[in-house]
């Protein structure tokens, strides 16, 4: 019985101290014509090595026709380009929420997300919205960036 507490509690502090060894925010929720930040974080899955992008967006001024979102997504590494992620938005759409694809490579420091909203029909530019985001994580916990 004693064992089974302990490998509780074994199980429990090491979740706690995987848990303080990434940290992420926005450095200053961002607002522009149409979308305003309301969430952007990175989820890190320690098993595969791998970073995503999380963001959420409302919509603070809607559009009248439909419009494609596309958001890239900065990378660790100058040689690997933007990930972009597109997707469709309605107008009757009030929030967007948007992952990266899994990212290898990621590295404490600032990174950029950049939303382009463009007219479906016209693919005439509407508006653009630029969030920076803060990733922090300790040393050792994900493979280093390669060259």
């Amino acid at each position: 019985m004693r064992s089974r507490r302990l490998a509780a509690v074994w199980i429990a502090l090491s979740a706690l101290a995987l848990c303080s060894c990434a940290r992420s925010s926005a450095l200053r929720n961002q607002v522009s014509e149409h979308f305003r930040t309301v969430r952007g974080t990175f989820m890190v899955d320690v098993k595969a090595g791998t970073v995503r992008y999380d963001v959420a967006y409302d919509v603070v001024a809607p559009f009248s026709d439909p419009v494609i979102v596309r958001v890239s997504f900065e990378t660790p590494l100058e040689s690997q380009p933007d990930l972009v992620v597109e997707r469709l938005l309605t107008p009757a759409e009030r929030r967007l929420h948007v992952q990266s694809p899994p990212l290898l490579g990621m590295a404490s420091g600032s990174y950029d997300v950049l939303l382009v909203a463009v007219h479906a029909a016209t693919g005439v530019e509407l508006g653009r919205h630029l969030q920076t985001l803060q990733f922090y994580i300790a040393d050792g916990i994900l493979p280093s960036p390669g060259p």
